[in-house]
């Protein structure tokens, strides 16, 4: 039978699979890239207004140099968790988890208060946290792992 979920989804949720840092790792590359590549449409996806503008919603208005820092850090969090698991350091990639559901948290609490409204948005980094956290306890519980 085939199944209609394509098979790299479930790499999503097998945290001890040895390609679960590169597909971290991709995403947030891919992110960081957005953000400093287009970072006037980074504003709406993140949850949070444009500069100088009430409405969560606007896709006018002056670019902040921090959607080019929110790029840099997605980047560099992307990269460092392929070098960890390049390094094969298990240890390593499950604290890497750890900070990115801290990171999500934070990001969940600046678009609470900053995002006039956008509460969607801080259920998304909120179910990012709870999704890397819970990576990073499966991991921690593993024997395989630690």
């Amino acid at each position: 039978m085939i199944s209609p979920i394509p098979s790299w989804f479930w790499l999503f949720l097998d945290y001890n699979n040895s390609n679960f840092p590169t597909l971290v790792r991709t995403i947030c590359v891919t992110r960081g890239l957005r953000s400093i590549v287009t970072p006037g449409s980074q504003y709406y996806e993140f949850g949070v207004p444009r500069e100088g503008s009430d409405d969560p919603l606007a896709r006018e208005g002056p670019v902040s140099p921090f959607m080019y820092v929110r790029g840099i850090r997605e980047i560099g969090y992307g990269v460092s968790m392929e070098i960890v698991g390049r390094l094969h350091d298990p240890r390593g990639v499950t604290w890497m988890l750890a900070v990115g559901a801290a990171m999500s948290v934070g990001d969940a609490v600046v678009v609470a208060v900053f995002g006039r409204g956008k509460y969607s948005m801080v259920l998304y980094h909120l179910l990012v946290a709870l999704y890397f956290g819970a990576m990073a306890y499966l991991r921690s519980q593993s024997s395989s792992v630690c």
